[in-house]
């Protein structure tokens, strides 16, 4: 008994100073906050108060899983869409999507180099499959999947498309993906391909 009860002094301790708001979660909020104060410095001009604030789910959830769809949301101001990126939930399907027809774009116009657009295209006949691309990057879109006719060999062909806004975070998987323009399989292929985008 005389034993035990130093031993347990120094576990609850020991417990303690590893949970202890003034180590680690301290530090993680001291980034946060600099990697926020960054962002302000940045983009002095543009407002904090943008996204109206989350005042009825206060609930924990994994990180990525509860992204909605910000379909008719306005223009994204500078420092928002910087704040924009994408978890692993999306990021595995996504290069699944990307090796086989997906693609993402990048506007020649010097306004939207600090972006890329993420682009799927199929044809009608695989409506619910594109359903559930959207349902997976709607977070990204600013407009549902639309209607398009493409001409080839002098025939026309009707598919549907999806088209995101223009962010940085698909800019990273541009630079990733292509070089000089041409789509190429990434160096890293083997540990960013997992099941979820061997299914796309």
């Amino acid at each position: 008994m005389i034993i035990a009860v130093p031993t347990g002094i120094k576990i609850f301790s020991w417990l303690l100073y590893s949970l202890s708001k003034n180590s680690k979660m301290a530090n993680n909020l001291h980034e946060i906050t600099s990697h926020y104060e960054n962002l302000i410095i940045k983009f002095p001009r543009s407002s904090l108060n943008y996204l109206p604030k989350n005042l009825t789910n206060k609930e924990l959830v994994i990180y990525g899983t509860n992204l909605i769809s910000t379909v008719n949301y306005p223009f994204y101001t500078k420092i928002v869409r910087y704040m924009v990126d994408i978890p692993n939930c999306i990021f595995y399907p996504l290069v699944g999507i990307i090796l086989s027809d997906g693609c993402i774009t990048i506007y020649n116009n010097s306004k939207y180099k600090a972006g890329a657009r993420f682009r799927f295209k199929q044809s009608m006949l695989k409506y619910e499959y594109v359903h559930n691309v959207f349902y997976l990057v709607a977070h990204y879109c600013s407009s549902y999947p639309y209607f398009v006719k493409t001409r080839v060999n002098r025939s026309n062909f009707y598919g549907i498309e999806i088209v995101t806004r223009s962010l940085p975070c698909f800019l990273m998987l541009y630079q990733k993906f292509y070089f000089k323009g041409k789509k190429i399989v990434p160096d890293d292929l083997y540990d960013i391909l997992t099941y979820e985008g061997l299914a796309h």
